[in-house]
């Protein structure tokens, strides 16, 4: 089983304007698994499939050792021009808003 969700901050939602969305996917997923989750699930064709293996963060001091972060992997997902992943529809849409707004004051 594949688990995906969106992976939101900034940089991915000005990505997403370009049509590159970021998901993180499950430790064990293929670029070939992914790619047709991804054409099950939101019903788009990806053009290409790109993964980073996050690794942990380990962090030593004078108590011991602690893990800050725990790792993850994230597959950026290319779309055709005018395709888009429906979770990052209300944030690139609430930005161009806040531009106009700005630009009225």
């Amino acid at each position: 089983m594949i688990d995906i969700r969106p992976y939101i901050t900034e940089k991915t939602v000005k990505e997403a304007k370009a049509g590159r969305f970021t998901l993180l996917v499950s430790g064990s997923s293929s670029k070939p698994q992914i790619s047709l989750k991804i054409k099950q699930y939101f019903k788009v064709n990806p053009l290409s499939v790109k993964i980073i293996n996050q690794k942990e963060v380990i962090s030593k001091n004078a108590k011991g050792v602690k893990k800050t972060s725990r790792g993850f992997k994230k597959a950026i997902i290319e779309l055709k021009k005018g395709e888009s992943i429906p979770g990052y529809a209300p944030f690139t849409e609430v930005k161009e808003k806040d531009k106009k707004e700005k630009g009225k004051s």
